[in-house]
């Protein structure tokens, strides 16, 4: 194994083994079987696994069906330079943004009430805006709610939901739902395809759910947001609020405990 080689790619913003994956597969050929790069480099497989999916995220390999398993391979090396120029122009545009808005959102945050913050959404924009919000805890934490999986289905693609899943690997999120509706047979394997069991989704299924119940998360250390089951005037919210979220996550907690 190329120790070197994976310091070098390191060096473009990759983890260590993020890297170490990397420049075995392109001591291997450019592609192989999961099996295969751990031998070369030494990690654990399910390690590997969770590399292997974020480098696809990435847009560093591609995930192929060959005889029947996952095989990885890499896309061309300009995808590497490509994704460090996107974390630049990110980071860059950021910062600008910060630096204009940081007067402003300090003269505003200084007449707060101290009353929770609420905040609302519209249509299916406003619903991403809401699943994202539940990855932008810097601190690991478990999330857990009540989701009607036929709303979830309808409203969120297949994409979207990987997207999601894998991003709960990258910030150390785990997750305890209940859940209603038929489609949780589906979109949870499909979207959770792969992931080490630490991420897999715990889930107990309430025998007589409402159909026009919506989602509900409590996430984070003080958040809890709510998507409405409306096909008409599909909206959410996000409530910040410590008190709240303690009242919210004892309740499903104890639901937890006694659901049948």
């Amino acid at each position: 194994m190329n120790q070197a080689l994976a310091k070098k790619i390191e060096k473009t913003g990759l983890s260590g083994n993020e890297a170490l994956v990397y420049a075995a597969l392109l001591e291997i050929g450019g592609g192989a079987y999961p099996s295969k790069i751990a031998l070369a480099t030494k990690l654990k497989r399910t390690t590997v696994y969770e590399i292997l999916l974020r480098l696809t995220v990435y847009g560093l390999i591609n995930e192929v069906n060959k005889d029947g398993k996952l095989y990885y391979q890499l896309t061309k090396p300009e995808k590497l330079h490509l994704l460090t120029q996107t974390r630049l122009r990110t980071a860059e545009r950021n910062h600008a943004d910060a630096s204009h808005l940081v007067s402003e959102i300090s003269q505003l945050f200084s007449i707060l009430p101290s009353k929770p913050s609420v905040k609302f959404f519209d249509g299916i924009e406003g619903v991403h805006t809401i699943y994202k919000d539940h990855m932008g805890c810097k601190e690991p934490y478990e999330m857990i709610g009540y989701a009607n999986t036929d709303l979830v289905a309808r409203l969120l693609s297949p994409r979207f939901l990987r997207w999601y899943a894998l991003q709960k690997i990258t910030n150390k999120i785990t997750t305890r739902c209940l859940v209603g509706g038929h489609a949780v047979a589906t979109i949870v394997p499909r979207a959770y395809r792969g992931i080490t069991s630490r991420f897999q989704p715990q889930l107990q299924s309430v025998s007589q759910s409402d159909p026009k119940l919506g989602i509900m998360t409590i996430y984070g250390t003080n958040k809890v947001s709510f998507v409405n089951a409306d096909k008409e005037k599909l909206s959410g919210m996000i409530i910040e609020d410590p008190s709240i979220h303690a009242l919210l996550r004892t309740c499903v907690t104890q639901a937890w405990t006694t659901v049948v």
